[in-house]
Order: C-alpha cells, then sequence, then structure tokens
C-alpha cells in the first residue's frame, strides 16, 4: 500500500528506551513527571501577596497592618458630548419661510470625507474641520484637530527620514 509519509523508524533515547516517535516516550513518560513548583508573578497589591503565601488569619492581618491600601485614585468625570455614535448619521434641517414653503435640507456631514478615506487618504484639514463642526464636535475638539495637523506638518521630515533609516528609500 503506497503511503504519502514513511512510517517512523525506531529510534533510542537517552535512557535507551527504544520507542516509535516522541509522542510514545512522552505518554510512557507521563506518570513520572514531578510537577514543578508554582512560580509567583510579582504581587500587584497585599490582598493578592496574602492569598498567594497562603496566610490566613492573625498572620494575613498583620501583613495588611504593614501594608495599608493606597489612596483611592480620582476619576475624571467623562465629558459627555451630543455627537452621534454612527457615522452615517443624517441631519435633517427644516425650515418653515414667510411666505408658507418648506424648505428641507438634508446633510450627511461625514460624506464629503468618504472618497479621501476609501483611497486611505487623509481629507484636507479643513474639509475634515466642517465634517467635525457639522457631526457636533465642540470647539475645543476642532483646535486640538488643527494643533495635531499643525505637529504632523512640523515633524512629518523627521519622521519620514526615520522610517526611511529603518526601511530604506522607495
Amino acid at each position: 500500500m503506497n503511503t504519502i509519509r514513511p512510517n517512523p523508524r525506531p529510534r533510542s533515547t537517552n535512557e535507551g528506551v527504544v520507542t516509535s516517535s516522541r509522542v510514545d516516550k512522552m505518554i510512557a513518560n507521563y506518570g513520572k513527571i514531578k510537577e514543578t513548583e508554582h512560580v509567583m508573578q510579582p504581587i500587584a497589591d497585599i490582598e493578592t501577596y496574602i492569598f498567594m503565601a497562603g496566610l490566613k488569619g492573625a498572620e494575613a492581618d498583620a501583613m495588611r497592618a504593614l501594608h495599608p491600601p493606597p489612596p483611592p485614585m480620582a476619576v475624571k468625570a467623562a465629558r459627555k458630548w451630543n455627537v452621534p455614535s454612527d457615522p452615517d448619521y443624517v441631519k435633517v434641517n427644516i425650515k418653515v419661510c414667510k411666505d408658507g414653503t418648506t424648505k428641507v435640507n438634508i446633510v450627511c456631514p461625514l460624506e464629503p470625507l468618504k472618497p479621501y478615506y476609501k483611497k486611505g487618504r487623509m481629507p484636507p484639514l479643513g474639509l475634515r474641520l466642517v465634517a467635525a463642526k457639522g457631526f457636533g464636535y465642540p470647539d475645543h475638539i476642532l483646535k486640538s484637530m488643527i494643533a495635531r495637523h499643525d505637529w504632523w506638518k512640523r515633524n512629518s521630515d523627521k519622521l519620514d527620514a526615520f522610517i526611511e533609516s529603518i526601511y530604506g528609500k522607495k
């Protein structure tokens, strides 16, 4: 019978035992292997140390007294902005004129950015600012977008040189 793989040949091990494969050796030695002791990881807090050391009762209380818990960290309140979560958000502006006609303006603020992102390119700053303002971002976010754009503009030559030093020129 033709087989794709050749049959494994018997191999000798250090103990002089002849086995047909490494798996057979592992199975044969399974019961003989001693379990290694657990290596403790760095202690994150005192309660983890007490648990890992197996301290109970008065010993645990004495250890807790030596290491009081750190003061609680101040939590910043999350800022809430009235920004939609859906990037395909459509904004509808309805205006009733004096003569009785109604004007409806339907806008998708991020739509002008789609052709740029589709090609993997960054849209111009002005277009991104108009889209972000229409999407509902506050002014301090728009200012940070401008600051980030200026930073990239100042440092792009340094970053390009760094990348070329690693990968070489195109």
